[in-house]
Protein backbone atom coordinates (compact mmCIF):
# COMPACT_ATOMS: atom_id res chain seq x y z
CA UNK A 1 0.00 0.00 0.00
CA UNK A 2 1.26 3.27 -1.16
CA UNK A 3 1.90 5.98 1.71
CA UNK A 4 -0.06 9.49 1.54
CA UNK A 5 2.24 11.85 1.71
CA UNK A 6 1.44 14.90 4.24
CA UNK A 7 1.56 18.51 2.93
CA UNK A 8 1.25 21.75 4.71
CA UNK A 9 0.54 24.79 2.90
CA UNK A 10 3.37 27.00 3.63
CA UNK A 11 2.88 30.82 1.93
CA UNK A 12 5.59 32.65 0.31
CA UNK A 13 6.57 36.35 1.50
CA UNK A 14 4.69 37.75 -1.50
CA UNK A 15 1.55 35.76 -1.18
CA UNK A 16 1.73 36.47 2.79
CA UNK A 17 1.96 40.62 1.92
CA UNK A 18 -1.16 40.39 -0.38
CA UNK A 19 -2.94 38.32 1.97
CA UNK A 20 -2.03 40.84 4.68
CA UNK A 21 -2.87 43.33 2.15
CA UNK A 22 -6.61 41.72 1.52
CA UNK A 23 -7.03 41.45 5.47
CA UNK A 24 -6.46 45.36 5.82
CA UNK A 25 -9.05 46.40 3.38
CA UNK A 26 -11.68 44.08 4.75
CA UNK A 27 -11.34 45.18 8.44
CA UNK A 28 -10.70 48.75 7.28
CA UNK A 29 -13.61 48.79 5.49
CA UNK A 30 -16.18 47.14 8.15
CA UNK A 31 -14.39 49.42 10.69
CA UNK A 32 -15.75 52.71 8.91
CA UNK A 33 -18.34 51.07 8.31
CA UNK A 34 -19.74 49.90 11.29
CA UNK A 35 -18.46 53.08 13.54
CA UNK A 36 -20.08 55.71 11.03
CA UNK A 37 -22.36 56.62 14.09
CA UNK A 38 -19.54 56.72 16.43
CA UNK A 39 -17.68 58.93 14.28
CA UNK A 40 -20.38 61.17 14.01
CA UNK A 41 -20.67 61.64 17.56
CA UNK A 42 -16.75 62.17 18.09
CA UNK A 43 -16.74 64.71 15.52
CA UNK A 44 -20.30 66.79 16.89
CA UNK A 45 -18.72 66.62 20.44
CA UNK A 46 -15.13 68.24 18.41
CA UNK A 47 -17.35 70.80 16.87
CA UNK A 48 -19.35 71.99 20.13
CA UNK A 49 -16.33 72.00 22.30
CA UNK A 50 -13.66 74.34 20.33
CA UNK A 51 -15.25 73.99 16.21
CA UNK A 52 -13.48 73.36 13.30
CA UNK A 53 -11.27 71.50 12.19
CA UNK A 54 -12.10 68.26 12.84
CA UNK A 55 -9.70 66.09 11.86
CA UNK A 56 -5.83 66.87 12.16
CA UNK A 57 -3.54 66.32 9.07
CA UNK A 58 -0.04 65.87 9.30
CA UNK A 59 2.59 64.95 7.15
CA UNK A 60 4.13 61.40 7.83
CA UNK A 61 6.74 59.44 6.63
CA UNK A 62 5.95 56.00 5.37
CA UNK A 63 7.31 52.78 3.80
CA UNK A 64 10.57 53.45 1.66
CA UNK A 65 10.79 57.16 2.90
CA UNK A 66 7.56 57.91 1.06
CA UNK A 67 5.55 60.94 2.50
CA UNK A 68 1.94 60.90 3.28
CA UNK A 69 -0.96 62.43 5.08
CA UNK A 70 -2.21 60.80 8.08
CA UNK A 71 -5.73 61.40 9.62
CA UNK A 72 -6.40 61.68 12.95
CA UNK A 73 -9.70 63.38 15.22
CA UNK A 74 -8.10 66.69 16.65
CA UNK A 75 -7.03 66.27 20.35
CA UNK A 76 -5.58 69.71 20.50
CA UNK A 77 -6.44 73.53 20.24
CA UNK A 78 -6.05 74.71 17.34
CA UNK A 79 -3.38 76.85 18.12
CA UNK A 80 -1.27 73.87 19.58
CA UNK A 81 1.78 74.61 17.17
CA UNK A 82 2.33 77.87 18.29
CA UNK A 83 2.48 76.96 21.23
CA UNK A 84 5.09 74.14 21.47
CA UNK A 85 7.86 76.22 22.37
CA UNK A 86 6.62 77.56 25.12
CA UNK A 87 6.27 73.76 26.63
CA UNK A 88 9.13 71.93 25.08
CA UNK A 89 10.89 72.60 28.90
CA UNK A 90 8.31 69.82 30.42
CA UNK A 91 8.36 67.72 27.47
CA UNK A 92 9.91 64.36 29.04
CA UNK A 93 9.87 61.71 25.73
CA UNK A 94 13.26 63.08 24.57
CA UNK A 95 14.44 64.57 20.98
CA UNK A 96 12.30 62.24 19.39
CA UNK A 97 9.09 62.03 21.06
CA UNK A 98 6.50 65.10 22.49
CA UNK A 99 5.24 63.94 26.00
CA UNK A 100 4.02 67.01 28.05
CA UNK A 101 2.36 65.51 31.36
CA UNK A 102 -0.89 67.27 31.66
CA UNK A 103 -0.24 69.21 28.25
CA UNK A 104 -2.28 72.07 28.37
CA UNK A 105 -3.22 72.18 24.59
CA UNK A 106 -5.26 69.25 24.67
CA UNK A 107 -8.91 69.57 24.69
CA UNK A 108 -11.18 68.10 27.01
CA UNK A 109 -12.67 66.08 25.04
CA UNK A 110 -9.38 65.55 23.14
CA UNK A 111 -8.04 64.31 26.91
CA UNK A 112 -11.10 61.11 26.56
CA UNK A 113 -10.00 60.52 22.97
CA UNK A 114 -6.28 60.12 23.37
CA UNK A 115 -6.90 57.91 26.67
CA UNK A 116 -8.78 55.53 24.45
CA UNK A 117 -7.29 56.37 21.54
CA UNK A 118 -10.73 56.86 19.52
CA UNK A 119 -8.79 59.67 17.86
CA UNK A 120 -6.64 57.14 15.72
CA UNK A 121 -9.94 55.83 14.25
CA UNK A 122 -9.44 58.42 11.17
CA UNK A 123 -6.04 56.48 9.84
CA UNK A 124 -8.63 53.48 9.33
CA UNK A 125 -8.98 55.74 5.83
CA UNK A 126 -5.12 55.88 5.70
CA UNK A 127 -5.25 52.11 5.70
CA UNK A 128 -7.20 51.49 2.51
CA UNK A 129 -5.48 54.14 0.88
CA UNK A 130 -2.94 51.92 1.49
CA UNK A 131 -0.77 54.66 3.06
CA UNK A 132 -1.03 52.41 6.81
CA UNK A 133 -1.15 48.68 7.13
CA UNK A 134 -3.18 47.86 10.91
CA UNK A 135 -0.53 46.49 12.56
CA UNK A 136 3.08 48.12 11.99
CA UNK A 137 5.49 50.40 13.41
CA UNK A 138 3.73 54.21 14.34
CA UNK A 139 4.34 56.60 11.28
CA UNK A 140 6.81 58.66 11.77
CA UNK A 141 7.11 62.75 11.31
CA UNK A 142 9.80 64.05 9.03
CA UNK A 143 11.57 65.59 12.29
CA UNK A 144 12.13 62.07 14.04
CA UNK A 145 13.29 60.36 10.89
CA UNK A 146 16.07 63.37 10.64
CA UNK A 147 17.28 62.46 14.18
CA UNK A 148 17.13 58.78 13.70
CA UNK A 149 20.43 56.69 12.22
CA UNK A 150 20.49 53.98 9.81
CA UNK A 151 19.76 51.38 12.55
CA UNK A 152 16.44 53.42 13.52
CA UNK A 153 15.54 53.91 9.79
CA UNK A 154 15.36 50.26 9.42
CA UNK A 155 11.36 50.98 10.89
CA UNK A 156 10.60 52.39 7.17
CA UNK A 157 10.96 48.55 5.75
CA UNK A 158 7.10 48.73 6.15
CA UNK A 159 4.23 49.81 6.31
CA UNK A 160 3.42 52.11 9.30
CA UNK A 161 0.46 50.34 11.39
CA UNK A 162 -2.45 52.04 13.20
CA UNK A 163 -1.13 49.24 16.11
CA UNK A 164 2.02 47.25 17.12
CA UNK A 165 4.07 45.40 19.13
CA UNK A 166 5.25 48.64 20.96
CA UNK A 167 1.08 49.40 21.19
CA UNK A 168 0.39 46.34 22.83
CA UNK A 169 3.53 45.99 25.68
CA UNK A 170 4.81 49.59 25.96
CA UNK A 171 1.80 51.66 25.53
CA UNK A 172 2.78 54.48 28.32
CA UNK A 173 6.56 53.93 28.31
CA UNK A 174 8.39 57.23 26.99
CA UNK A 175 11.63 54.77 26.75
CA UNK A 176 12.26 56.08 22.25
CA UNK A 177 14.97 53.33 22.69
CA UNK A 178 12.56 50.62 23.64
CA UNK A 179 10.26 51.43 21.28
CA UNK A 180 13.22 51.26 18.30
CA UNK A 181 13.56 47.54 19.28
CA UNK A 182 9.97 46.42 19.54
CA UNK A 183 9.24 48.02 16.07
CA UNK A 184 12.03 46.28 14.81
CA UNK A 185 11.75 43.26 16.46
CA UNK A 186 8.06 43.06 15.01
CA UNK A 187 9.77 43.71 11.25
CA UNK A 188 11.80 40.81 12.17
CA UNK A 189 9.68 38.09 13.11
CA UNK A 190 6.37 39.08 11.58
CA UNK A 191 3.86 36.64 10.26
CA UNK A 192 -0.08 36.94 9.82
CA UNK A 193 -0.48 35.23 13.30
CA UNK A 194 1.32 38.07 14.96
CA UNK A 195 -0.85 40.60 13.37
CA UNK A 196 -3.78 38.84 14.67
CA UNK A 197 -2.57 38.75 18.29
CA UNK A 198 -1.25 42.29 18.08
CA UNK A 199 -5.07 42.72 17.26
CA UNK A 200 -6.71 40.94 19.91
CA UNK A 201 -3.83 42.25 22.52
CA UNK A 202 -4.21 46.06 21.62
CA UNK A 203 -7.90 46.80 22.76
CA UNK A 204 -6.85 44.81 26.60
CA UNK A 205 -3.45 46.84 26.47
CA UNK A 206 -5.75 49.96 25.99
CA UNK A 207 -8.02 48.86 28.75
CA UNK A 208 -5.22 47.39 31.58
CA UNK A 209 -2.68 50.45 31.03
CA UNK A 210 0.34 47.63 30.57
CA UNK A 211 3.48 49.16 30.94
CA UNK A 212 6.70 48.08 29.53
CA UNK A 213 9.86 48.06 32.29
CA UNK A 214 12.79 48.61 30.37
CA UNK A 215 16.09 48.17 32.39
CA UNK A 216 19.73 48.65 30.74
CA UNK A 217 21.56 47.02 33.28
CA UNK A 218 19.07 43.93 34.18
CA UNK A 219 20.78 40.97 31.74
CA UNK A 220 22.07 39.70 28.20
CA UNK A 221 18.69 38.15 27.53
CA UNK A 222 17.59 39.17 23.71
CA UNK A 223 13.61 40.13 23.45
CA UNK A 224 11.24 37.49 21.58
CA UNK A 225 7.85 38.07 20.11
CA UNK A 226 6.55 35.63 22.87
CA UNK A 227 8.43 37.06 25.63
CA UNK A 228 7.02 40.68 24.75
CA UNK A 229 3.47 39.21 24.11
CA UNK A 230 2.83 36.82 27.39
CA UNK A 231 4.77 39.57 29.66
CA UNK A 232 4.37 43.05 30.42
CA UNK A 233 7.93 43.30 31.07
CA UNK A 234 10.82 42.17 29.24
CA UNK A 235 14.25 43.27 28.86
CA UNK A 236 15.51 44.58 25.36
CA UNK A 237 19.18 43.55 24.76
CA UNK A 238 20.84 46.23 22.37
CA UNK A 239 24.43 45.12 22.43
CA UNK A 240 23.90 43.12 18.82
CA UNK A 241 22.03 45.93 17.22
CA UNK A 242 23.99 49.42 17.62
CA UNK A 243 24.45 51.11 14.18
Amino acid sequence: MQKREETTLVLSPPARSRMKRVIDVVLASCVLIILSPLFAIIALAILIETGMPIFYRARRIGIAGRQFTVYKFRTMHVDAEHRLPQLLHLNLGGPHMTRIPNDPRVTRVGRVLRRTSLDELPQFWNVLRGDMSIVGPRPQDLREVELDNAYQRQRLQCLPGITGLWQVVARHQNDFDSRIELDLLYQRQWSLWLDFWIMIRTPLAMARGINFNHRADAGKMPVTVDMALDYPEVVVNREDHQP
